[in-house]
């Protein structure tokens, strides 16, 4: 996907003075969560002026304007990862969106579906509620932390219906190679499902040319957005042939006047048949959307368009290169893989013992240095996770509290 960088493109002291203003503290945690721009919050607080203010001739009228904000959160996703609005639903996590999937696919008993025992809990858990009523869970042993396209591939069978998988691991930050993975889910004819949420924002994202069939990204980490509303992409021809079991009103497809046609024809009642969009959105559920978490997510998109998803890219990887060399020289062991094409922006590192990490830890967040703890089997370590919005001084910064470490 070819990206023209943005007109008035900020610079990064504007970017961390936007986005960690307020912080007072060293924070190199997004993979944990992303901190929101200020556009988020002015577009929150305004959201609720207009409410009190009740400015439009009718509740009506207003209502169907903020409307407006699902879709413009669908376009600015699609846009994102070179999508169509068409192929965008929102949904309030990752494990929501794989969920809905998982059964629309309506799977037969037998069907197997294939992860690895290094993914995050809500990549398995819509898989593990259907396990041993209509389909069978095979799980891939990674290799420190990371998941073996070889393996992977070797373990699908005439059986296999779904491959789903992270891009990024959230314990290791090992990366997988997409435009891979794709080709191979595509020649073996399963369905591939892949959670980007730790992977989209450090690293582009480009579903053309990965020919993934879904991706689903939670919106709270590296898109910035507070809690609540990340979004699914389907492709077609999947996404055609997806039926939703239940469908909501906000699913219908709607006449030329949109919803206030639709509001001001009164035969549109029961006896009208319904006529479903073929669109993802009909995987959005029932009644009324999430109003406010798109117009945050809306305003999140637009502060990384802002900045330009490829500048943001090269930030990081320059962030995280001049981290890993500190820690490297610090006499730290590296648990992600340092090869570029084999991360995104989490760094995760150790001393070599458990207990000493643990202290470490401690430290760090004493010092007012916010990374996280995380572990998964016998693979662990401090995380840090940069982003544009930070600054050399911030690695610096972490660097010299690890390097000041004795306990």
């Amino acid at each position: 996907m070819k990206e023209e960088p943005p007109a008035l493109a900020k610079g990064w002291a504007e970017c961390k003075e936007e986005y960690l203003g307020d912080t007072g503290r060293t924070y190199l945690d997004t993979a944990t969560k992303g901190m929101p721009p200020n556009e988020s919050l002015t577009a929150m607080q305004d959201y609720y002026r207009a409410l009190r203010r009740q400015d439009s001739r009718s509740a009506t009228d207003q209502t169907i304007s903020i409307l407006e904000h699902l879709g413009e959160a669908r376009r600015r996703a699609a846009a994102l990862i070179n999508a169509s609005e068409e192929e965008i639903a929102l949904v309030e996590s990752t494990q929501q969106g794989i969920r809905v999937i998982a059964e629309a696919l309506r799977l037969a008993p037998g069907s197997r579906v294939v992860t690895s025992d290094v993914e995050f809990l809500a990549t398995v858990v819509p898989w593990r509620s259907l396990a041993g009523s209509a389909i069978r869970l095979e799980v891939v042993p990674g290799c420190a932390g990371a998941i073996s396209l070889e393996a992977l591939e070797a373990s699908l069978t005439s059986e296999t219906r779904v491959v789903c998988v992270s891009a990024t691991q959230e314990v290791s930050g090992a990366t997988l190679d997409l435009v891979e993975l794709g080709r191979i889910c595509r020649s073996h004819g399963v369905v591939s499902i892949v959670d980007a949420t730790q992977y989209l924002g450090p690293r582009m994202l480009d579903v053309e040319r990965t020919d993934l069939d879904c991706v689903v990204v939670g919106g709270s980490k590296w898109l910035c957005n507070p809690f609540g509303l990340g979004f699914l992409c389907v492709r077609a021809p999947l996404l055609e042939e997806l039926r939703p079991y239940t469908y909501g009103y906000m699913a219908l497809r709607l006449p030329p006047g949109g919803w206030s046609e639709f509001v001001a024809n009164a035969a549109a009642s029961t006896e009208v048949p319904a006529v479903f969009t073929s669109s993802a959105s009909k995987f959005e559920g029932g009644g009324t959307g999430p109003y406010l978490s798109a117009l945050t997510l809306a305003a999140s998109l637009r502060g990384l368009e802002a900045v330009g998803p490829a500048r943001i890219e090269a930030r990081t990887y320059e962030l995280t290169g001049a981290l890993m060399d500190g820690l490297v020289d610090a006499g730290m062991k590296i648990v992600t893989p340092r090869q570029l094409p084999e991360r995104a922006g989490i760094v995760t590192f150790t001393t070599g013992d458990e207990q000493r990490d643990l202290r470490l830890y401690d430290v760090l967040l004493d010092e007012e240095v916010m990374i996280a703890y995380r572990k998964s089997g016998s693979t662990a370590g401090i995380r840090v996770s940069p982003y544009f919005y930070n600054s050399r001084d911030d690695i610096e910064r972490c660097l010299d509290v690890v390097k000041g470490f004795t306990c």
